[in-house]
């Protein structure tokens, strides 16, 4: 998983064993402080393999 714009100071690049894109963002709410909030208060879109979801 990479992460763009102001989610990158998180980390750019992630490895997670899951198999949607919802349950990548509970386990970054879950296990990095302030990643939720900071999806709570932005806009961001989603992409898989180049395309939009």
């Amino acid at each position: 998983m990479c992460l763009h714009g102001d989610l990158q100071r998180f980390g750019r690049r992630l490895s997670l064993y899951v198999n949607t894109a919802a349950e990548a963002i509970r386990a970054l709410s879950l296990q990095v402080p302030g990643f939720r909030r900071q999806m709570n208060e932005g806009w961001y879109q989603i992409r898989i393999a180049g395309y939009d979801t």
